[in-house]
């Protein structure tokens, strides 16, 4: 996939790869978990990883790009995770490498 995205391909991250459903899980409920087991993987940046599971995908479906986006206008579909505010890291990283749960807003 790496390749891929190097030459322009619009990479996606879904649920239902090899990667993202291991053989003893049901299926996954979003994309957080599918998230979360790349980056500790592959360790590929947080900023990629997004989009891939984000903008690149409403790409691919042929959406609107404000399906996939906090731009004003743009959908409110929103999910909320824990993060420590005193943490130096990203809140993105924090995210990718903890184990709380997602809770969607709204």
């Amino acid at each position: 996939y790496r390749d891929m995205l190097a030459r322009g391909i619009n990479v996606c991250l879904g649920t239902d790869s090899l990667l993202c459903q291991p053989a003893d899980a049901a299926q996954p409920q979003g994309i957080l978990a599918p998230c979360r087991r790349l980056f500790a993987r592959d360790r590929l940046d947080a900023e990629t990883l997004l989009a891939m599971a984000t903008r690149h995908g409403a790409r691919a479906l042929r959406l609107e790009a404000r399906a996939a986006t906090l731009l004003p206008g743009a959908p409110a579909r929103l999910a909320a995770v824990p993060i420590d505010p005193s943490d130096p890291r990203d809140p993105w990283i924090q995210v990718l490498e903890s184990e709380a749960r997602c809770r969607p807003i709204g």
